[in-house]
């Protein structure tokens, strides 16, 4: 039975995310209040769907066999019966999901069964974070991200915000001074700004690891995993005039979508900063990379972070003497994170190094995703 409720809230979870974004990026043209309608109307379908769904899963388990007809007389029984007393999982403040047996009463058994999220996971970060940190970030892992505008490099927030209202686009400042949150109408990519570029997508932990690399006018920046690019055209707006930006990625086909690009790290060249934003788990954008839930296994975490001592070591050796490197990724985990700099530091084969700060940030649903990162100083 607890694999057929997994099953279930997998199913709802997985098809909820896609079917909200599908409905906010590509209904534009659609009136806000007929798809506000539209959004309602496929939410109450999922709950009610669920509720009926989760006794027959259960049914099932047990060795019986699925009928025609068994799920659409289940929907018409609890239409008519909807005080069936029922175990309730709240899925919001006006709805809730009612189950056929109690959820474990372990914290993390039970998070992992409500969000979908592998056990080991939850068991791994069990003894890391605290009951109320656990909840937050299990809860952010299944619901639907924010989306953040960040306004280009001279483009006014407010101006950028009153242009997206006049193409009955609705935000909300961010909480970064450059940051917009899109909060409702249409969409924002199909308007004049956006094809013009005075803004892109950033999640506020993204930006907050490009701006901790304090590079400045004429100085010379690597990003040594760059693609998509987005944190590359941050550090290119800030070492302009008389700066460059060498970008590179290892994936050849993701490096197309890269402005200024190397094919290979040995053409890198000594540089003032350097931005090593690494392969991770993404464990603290779960709920953007859905499919990562499933792709994860408890060998992963040692793998990565082999590769990224790797690619620190690296960052460090690209930077000169007295210069900045950035390390940064989207995983909250201390494997790949706090672990990775402290290794890399007490290396005695890198280059003399001192950590200036560090940084992590839990994932929120709706307010920003998780992430780390670390500033360190090259000494010699």
């Amino acid at each position: 039975m607890r694999l057929g409720i997994r099953l279930l809230f997998a199913f709802f979870l997985i098809n909820g995310i896609a079917a909200f974004f599908v409905l906010r990026v590509f209904t534009a043209e659609i009136k806000p209040s007929v798809r506000e309608v539209m959004e309602d109307l496929m939410v109450d379908t999922a709950n009610l769907l669920a509720e009926v769904a989760a006794p027959e899963l259960q049914r099932l388990s047990a060795g019986a066999t699925l009928q025609e007809g068994d799920l659409s007389d289940a929907v018409l029984d609890r239409a008519a019966d909807p005080q069936k007393p029922c175990d309730e999982l709240p899925l919001g403040p006006t709805r809730t999901l009612r189950l056929p047996a109690p959820l474990p009463e372990a914290l993390d058994e039970r998070l992992a069964i409500v969000h979908s999220l592998p056990d080991f996971l939850l068991q791994r970060w069990r003894s890391r974070f605290t009951d109320a940190e656990l909840a937050g970030i299990a809860a952010a892992a299944s619901a639907v991200p924010g989306v953040f505008l960040r306004a280009s490099a001279g483009v006014e927030p407010a101006a950028l915000a009153a242009e997206l209202v006049a193409a009955d686009v609705t935000t909300e400042p961010g909480p970064s001074p450059r940051l917009l949150r899109w909060t409702g109408g249409g969409s924002p990519f199909t308007t004049l700004a956006f094809r013009d570029g005075r803004f892109v997508v950033q999640d506020p932990t993204a930006l907050a690891a490009a701006e901790a690399v304090p590079c400045r006018p004429g100085q010379t920046v690597v990003d040594l995993c760059a693609a998509p690019g987005t944190k590359t055209t941050e550090l290119a707006e800030r070492v302009r005039p008389g700066g460059r930006v060498i970008a590179y990625d290892p994936d050849s086909l993701r490096r197309q979508d890269v402005v200024t690009v190397v094919a290979d790290p040995v053409h890198l060249p000594p540089a003032d900063a350097v931005l090593a934003d690494v392969p991770c788990s993404n464990t603290g954008v779960l709920g953007r990379r859905v499919e990562v839930r499933s792709r994860l296994q408890p060998s992963t975490f040692a793998e990565l972070a082999e590769l990224q001592r790797r690619l620190l070591r690296q960052a460090i050796t690209l930077g000169k003497p007295g210069g900045t490197v950035v390390y940064s990724t989207c995983s909250i985990d201390r494997e790949e994170n706090d672990d990775v700099v402290a290794a890399v530091l007490a290396d005695p084969s890198t280059p003399r190094c001192e950590r200036l700060s560090s940084r992590l940030t839990l994932p929120t649903a709706g307010v920003a995703d998780g992430g780390f990162h670390a500033t360190l100083r090259r000494l010699v």
